[in-house]
């Protein structure tokens, strides 16, 4: 087993958590409307999704929802090699910025799904000082699922059923070759924790301070080190699965949407039970044969 059962818990309950608060915001931005249509064969009825918008969000893009999974894959595959100039050329100070401008947005726009924009931006900005500023694991996971629900209000609209699909399956390819072959997911997940600003959950093995974490970290940032002071989730573990509960929402009521978080969960427990210490194991495609089975129950039931 990878974690202790304790901290496998934490982990477990931090991501469901995410998960059903990150719906929750999609629900507040989402309009429901069924439409009546007159046929030649009697009357039928179809539900028409629209978006509440604000300053924040804008109108959501028009796209191609079949194909829209492969601009968003070729983005985060851009964003990735972004991200490996910056380590190479040990350029933290930008990679902060970046980060703090993406935690700010994200945050906005979850907060403002329940208050004023004005409101959202100023305690969004609370929030990002007071989480970069005292680097406490504790302050940093409590925070994280504000961060997952804006990006994925951004993401949702862009989707349906086929092309989110297709996105989780390329995605968990390329986690798998990204930790297992190339390793270079690994070296991302360590210059994020050396710097402090890491994008997932992050629950130290003792204490509670991300920054004396980090400077452990940085004295071990090769690949073939398997040292481990924290338990980390990914960002990408958890914002996927999300969009993909978000898309099911605009197709299938809330109550079998929840099917997914519930049997995500799952599979990433029997990813951590059956993990060794001290290995990197890739969590998108156990995550994503929860999703997948998620979504073929619901359309059995």
């Amino acid at each position: 087993m990878k974690h202790s059962w304790k901290i496998t818990l934490m982990l477990l309950s931090l991501f469901l958590i995410t998960q059903l608060f990150g719906l929750v915001v999609i629900n507040k931005y989402m309009v429901k409307r069924v439409v009546k249509i007159n046929t030649p064969h009697g009357v039928s009825y179809s539900t028409n999704v629209s978006w509440h918008t604000n300053a924040i969000t804008g109108e959501p893009p028009k796209v191609n929802e079949n194909w829209s999974f492969i601009s968003v894959f070729i983005a985060i595959l851009l964003s990735t090699v972004l991200v490996f100039i910056l380590v190479k050329f040990k350029a933290g100070n930008i990679w902060n910025m970046w980060y703090m401008l993406a935690v700010f947005l994200a945050m906005s726009v979850s907060l403002s799904a329940f208050m004023n924009v004005k409101l959202a931006l100023a305690v969004s900005g609370l929030l990002v000082f007071l989480k970069v500023k005292s680097r406490n694991a504790y302050f940093h996971n409590l925070t994280e699922p504000l961060v997952y629900a804006g990006i994925s209000v951004f993401l949702v609209p862009l989707f349906n059923m086929f092309s989110i699909s297709a996105l989780l399956i390329l995605i968990s390819i390329y986690d798998y070759v990204a930790v297992f072959k190339s390793k270079h997911m690994v070296s991302l997940a360590k210059f994020q924790l050396s710097s402090s600003r890491f994008m997932g959950l992050a629950i130290p093995k003792s204490g509670s301070n991300l920054s004396k974490i980090s400077s452990r970290v940085s004295k071990h940032c090769k690949v073939k080190s398997n040292k481990s002071d924290i338990a980390i989730l990914g960002g990408g573990d958890i914002t996927f699965p999300l969009i993909f509960a978000g898309v099911m929402l605009k197709y299938f009521p809330l109550w079998k949407v929840l099917l997914v978080p519930i049997l995500a969960s799952i599979s990433l427990l029997l990813l951590f039970t059956h993990s060794q210490k001290g290995k990197f194991y890739p969590a998108m495609p156990s995550i994503t044969v929860g999703c997948l089975l998620g979504y073929l129950i619901a359309l059995l039931i």
